[in-house]
């Protein structure tokens, strides 16, 4: 019951996984396997480590967009054990990440989130995870956590780094399906821990998040936005996103209030020049 599985999901980012698989390493503590479900592609790592690495191929039938939520389903069937920890590919966990994480979910059930900080510059690929520390800030809108705490705002639930039983994973039915691409699949996730009971907390595990650029507003995501914002209201009577959903109100791309009952009514599909005009380069995304 004290075995640990990492979960990743990896699509042709072969160093960035080497980056979370030597951070993992670096740690104070190790988990006993790291899942890795490759997404459309193949990944073979000749490096040996002091656990188990174990590939799980996915090759969704879907055509479009990136099938998150079935790749993270994927992963936790292939997982071998009971305690399920998953880190973003993009993600660099600090020395004590897995320590803290495997400490807590031991101590308390439910849902518990670590702390992501951003990276302010380009990571080389022999990185001291400590000056890590020194060149990341924490996400100015997330709240200062110390040790664990209990939180009942689920909508700080992010998928970036987070810990969970296979049981209750299971008994919130994984991630659903039905959203794919961008937006609201981590938002329903954490709906349904709400629904059911299940408690989340926050914990000061912390994730380096690399830096890369980025959409200051998600245009070049702009039909999954709308498709999964539907989904999400159908789902739960409440909007997810809405102030990207504003944004895109009052650049008038879709007709949309926050009180409508009613799908969203698209007006026109955002320009390549405008996208371009929300691109960021070179910043910590936020």
């Amino acid at each position: 019951m004290n075995k640990f599985s990492v979960i990743t999901i990896y699509q042709n980012q072969r160093k960035d996984l080497m980056h979370l698989l030597d951070a993992i390493e670096q740690g104070n503590e190790h988990p006993d396997e790291v899942v890795i479900v490759c997404m459309k592609c193949d990944v073979t790592i000749e490096q040996s480590y002091s656990f188990t690495i174990r590939y799980v191929p996915f090759n969704p039938k879907q055509t479009e967009g990136l099938p998150i939520s079935e790749a993270r389903n994927l992963g936790v069937e292939a997982a071998s054990f009971e305690n399920l920890i998953f880190i973003n590919i993009k993600c660099i966990p600090e020395a004590n990440f897995i320590g803290t994480m495997i400490r807590h979910a031991l101590l308390y059930e439910g849902l518990i989130m670590g702390t992501p900080k951003y990276i302010t510059q380009k990571i080389e690929s022999d990185f001291d995870i400590e000056i890590l520390g020194e060149s990341s800030v924490y996400h100015p809108q997330r709240p200062e956590v110390y040790d664990i705490k209990q939180e009942f705002n689920y909508q700080l639930f992010w998928s970036l780094c987070f810990t969970i039983s296979k049981t209750q994973y299971t008994i919130l039915n994984g991630f659903d399906t039905r959203f794919s691409g961008y937006g609201a699949e981590d938002l329903d996730f954490a709906f349904k821990a709400r629904e059911l009971n299940c408690p989340f907390y926050l914990n000061d595990a912390i994730v380096y998040h690399q830096q890369y650029a980025f959409y200051a507003l998600p245009l070049n995501n702009f039909d999954y936005v709308i498709k999964n914002s539907d989904l999400f209201y159908e789902k739960w009577g409440e909007w997810p996103m809405d102030s990207t959903l504003e944004k895109f109100t009052q650049l008038e791309l879709i007709d949309w209030t926050c009180d409508q009952k009613k799908p969203i009514t698209i007006r026109k599909k955002p320009s390549i020049h405008l996208i371009q005009e929300h691109t960021l380069k070179g910043q910590t995304q936020m």
